[in-house]
């Protein structure tokens, strides 16, 4: 019986040790998870200003061309 009942509390004890286990890794997944929105947002980041002075440029450009042909039409 004694036997019996050691086997029954590590059975137990192994049990509780699985479950703390599992909860690292979860744990750990949800962590992965944050460092990867990160990434994902700096690199939202970076997008949004790399569009950003490419639309200034693209902007500034076809003001000029507009200006030129204004100077131009204004010349003759």
């Amino acid at each position: 019986m004694d036997d019996m009942k050691k086997l029954l509390e590590e059975i137990e004890k192994l049990k509780k040790e699985i479950e703390e286990l599992k909860g690292e890794k979860e744990k750990k997944e949800f962590m992965e998870s944050e460092k990867i929105i990160e990434v994902i947002d700096k690199i939202e980041e970076i997008v949004k200003k790399g569009f950003s002075v490419i639309e200034g440029a693209v902007i500034g450009s076809l003001e000029g061309i507009k200006r030129s042909l204004q100077e131009k039409e204004n010349g003759r």
